[in-house]
């Protein structure tokens, strides 16, 4: 372990490449199924350990083989015409990290009973189901987008006992000394709902804003 971790540290002229100690080598050959890499023979002297023998392949040549893989999807946000917005006294990557967390959306999500989730970290495509108000709440993060300068992020949400799905959009961008705006869209993609029904659940996402203010300010991811 202390020779590998020396060997990170080496004479190689090259930002990507294959390193083979000697003793290694010898042992079980460098046999490149027929990637035709160039090998070369060099050596590393160390205070603490000596001479290090070694041989090493760059893989430059052996990159440009393959094409450049294609550019993802373009996402595109369709908004809708309900609009929440607030000001967070918290820089915008702390406002950011603790929206995406969804391990702490009960600490602001006023009804939201349980959360389970796949045991990874926040990804697009990562799916979370909450129990909100007694209503199983299928969440997909769609769309995730950072800079010092603004920041998106956009989930797909189901509600499979009522026959809902809406996408709610997340945009923040940075104001003043330290705060940060966040603008918080629903687009109810047709859904047939009543007006008070949603404007019920726009007052309930501006309570739970106050507290995700407040979360932000005092404990943010």
């Amino acid at each position: 372990m202390i020779v590998a971790h020396r060997l990170l540290k080496n004479d190689v002229d090259a930002n990507e490449y294959i390193l083979i100690t000697e003793p290694c080598c010898n042992a079980v050959g460098h046999e490149d199924a027929g990637a035709k890499l160039q090998w070369a023979k060099s050596s590393q002297a160390y205070e603490t350990i000596g001479n290090v023998g070694y041989e090493f392949a760059t893989l430059t040549d052996y990159r440009a083989q393959f094409p450049e893989p294609p550019a993802p999807p373009r996402f595109v946000v369709e908004k809708g015409d309900d609009n929440l917005e607030i000001v967070i006294d918290a820089p915008i990557k702390a406002v950011y990290q603790t929206l995406v967390n969804v391990d702490r959306r009960p600490e602001w999500l006023d009804g939201v009973d349980t959360i389970d989730r796949e045991m990874t970290s926040e990804r697009i495509n990562m799916r979370h189901n909450c129990v909100f108000h007694g209503l199983k709440l299928i969440n997909t993060a769609v769309f995730c987008d950072f800079s010092e300068q603004r920041a998106h992020y956009s989930e797909k949400v189901e509600i499979p006992e009522i026959g809902l799905m809406l996408q709610a959009h997340y945009q923040m961008e940075p104001v003043g000394e330290g705060s940060t705006r966040l603008n918080f869209n629903v687009n109810w993609k047709g859904a047939n709902l009543p007006a008070d029904k949603k404007q019920g659940m726009m007052a309930g996402q501006a309570t739970n804003f106050e507290l995700f203010k407040k979360v932000c300010e005092t404990n943010p991811a």
